[in-house]
């Protein structure tokens, strides 16, 4: 009954990066990363909803650029996987 405000939450490290998203149907990730600052991963916390929902993401780098992140379900299994391709010389995909 009636408008329920729905709220997320993002907590930062000290280093300013991510580090962990409460969502308002209470999923919750946290977020990794090297010793390059890159974030590496990011991983559902808690009971999945589903054994089909993803419970891990992956991040691949090319020096400064994200050029792909790989998908997981609980069990390990690949999910889903994206890979992009820059112009020469830029940061466009």
């Amino acid at each position: 009954p009636g408008f329920r405000p729905k709220e997320t939450y993002f907590d930062w490290d000290v280093q300013d990066r991510l580090v962990r998203v409460s969502l308002p149907d209470g999923a919750r990730w946290r977020y990794r990363y090297d010793a390059f600052g890159r974030r590496i991963n990011k991983v559902r916390e808690g009971q999945l909803p589903s054994a089909q929902a993803v419970a891990r993401v992956a991040y691949r780098w090319d020096g400064d650029q994200l050029i792909g992140q790989q998908q997981y379900y609980a069990d390990g299994s690949a999910a889903r996987e994206v890979q992009w391709v820059y112009e020469p010389g830029s940061f466009r995909p």
